[in-house]
C-alpha cells in the first residue's frame, strides 16, 4: 500500500522524526489546540510522534503531515480506537492557522475510499 499520496496542490506523507520541530510548533499553538485538549509540551509531542510511528508499523496507517509546496500545513490521522466495545478508526486533523480543512478532508476521504476501506473494521464503511 502507498503510504504517501498527493493531490494537485497537496502532498501527504507519514510523520517521521524529521517532522518534530513542526509538530512541536503546531501542538503548542493555542489557536490550533484549543478544541483538541490544549497545548502540548515538547515531551508530550515527542511521545505522540513515537506513538504515531508505532501505529504505522503495527497498522499500516496513521498520522500524515500535509504540505503545500513543501510547507507543512498540519496533520491528519487515522487511528484505531475502541468505541462502546467495538474497534473503530478515528479521523482527526490539526491544522496550522490559515490552513483550510475542506480540501484536506476531501483528499483523505478519496484516499480512504480507494486504499483503506478493506483494512478498517467491517462496520466502518457503512457509517
Amino acid at each position: 500500500m502507498t503510504r504517501s499520496f498527493a493531490t494537485a496542490r497537496l502532498s501527504v506523507d507519514p510523520v517521521t522524526a524529521v517532522d518534530l520541530p513542526f509538530l512541536v510548533g503546531l501542538w503548542s499553538d493555542t489557536r490550533v489546540v484549543r478544541m483538541l485538549g490544549g497545548p502540548r509540551s515538547v515531551e508530550q509531542v515527542e511521545r505522540m510522534l513515537d506513538e504515531a510511528i508505532r501505529h504505522w508499523q503495527v497498522h499500516g496507517f496513521g498520522r500524515w503531515v500535509i504540505r503545500r509546496a513543501g510547507v507543512p500545513l498540519g496533520t491528519v490521522k487515522l487511528a484505531t480506537c475502541r468505541v462502546l466495545g467495538r474497534d473503530e478508526v478515528e479521523l482527526g486533523c490539526a491544522l496550522a492557522p490559515g490552513a483550510t480543512a475542506t480540501p484536506l478532508r476531501r483528499a483523505v476521504v478519496r484516499y480512504l475510499s480507494r486504499r483503506m476501506w478493506p483494512r478498517c473494521p467491517r462496520s466502518w464503511p457503512s457509517r
